[in-house]
């Protein structure tokens, strides 16, 4: 699917279940985890999920995207271009999701360094939990600079912070790309679980397919089960 930022659609979708509960467990922490290790199989059966499909991108992809994506001549204006966002959810009957998103932007002017040189990501306590599976800079020449661990900051969400509100369930976890420079390309990909519904037994989501620089690929991926009703809007 291919998008240009002259337009944008936006989808909520909401989903209602009356099956009976799943019941799992209660996290009070959310610590690295292995992939395909017996803590990570204990993490899905407590959310009483089946995580998504877990396949990130490479940087020898990411490269690949960002060769064929041109450069400032072929965005003309654009500060930077969206690679790609792929977005892939599971969620179940008693309102649980899992959720594994990946994304790609390509830095095409200073201005772009400036405006994209961080990336937030929220979430909510005690009903959230995210983390970071991947982040790089890919370099021009093709060159990988990995985020470190202090360049991963997870703190209160300064918005709140700014308005005078100190709530401390409200956290942000900030990536802070080291060596951004017009030509590079900043990726991450993080996943996040909703362990405690704000509404049981139901799910709604809602995806915006728009930014303020050219995207040229989304994808987002919804499973659950087969017997809840969909219900979904496109404005």
């Amino acid at each position: 699917m291919k998008f240009s930022s002259a337009f944008f659609h936006i989808f909520l979708i909401s989903l209602c279940a009356f099956a009976a509960p799943v019941i799992g467990g209660n996290l009070t922490e959310w610590t690295y985890i292995d992939p395909g290790s017996e803590q990570e199989l204990a993490l899905n059966e407590s959310l009483g999920l089946v995580p998504p499909e877990n396949l990130l991108m490479s940087p020898e992809e990411v490269h690949l995207r960002s060769q064929a994506a041109g450069g400032a001549q072929e965005h003309p204006g654009a500060s930077a271009v969206e690679l790609f966002s792929y977005d892939s959810t599971v969620f179940n009957a008693a309102g649980k999701y899992h959720l594994v998103q990946q994304q790609a932007i390509k830095i095409l002017n200073n201005r772009g360094a400036e405006e994209h040189g961080d990336v937030r990501l929220h979430y909510g306590l005690p009903y959230d939990r995210t983390r970071v599976l991947k982040a790089f800079v890919l370099q021009p020449d093709g060159a990988v600079i990995n985020l470190a661990s202090d360049h991963i900051q997870d703190v209160s969400d300064s918005e709140d912070m700014d308005a005078n509100i100190y709530e401390p369930i409200w956290r942000v976890i900030v990536l802070s790309f080291p060596g951004v420079k017009p030509g590079s390309t900043i990726y991450w990909a993080y996943e996040h679980a909703d362990i405690k519904p704000r509404a049981p037994e139901s799910f709604q989501w809602g995806h915006t397919f728009r930014s303020t620089i050219p995207i040229q690929s989304a994808r987002l991926r919804l499973s659950g089960p087969a017997g809840m009703p969909l219900r979904w809007y496109v404005a």
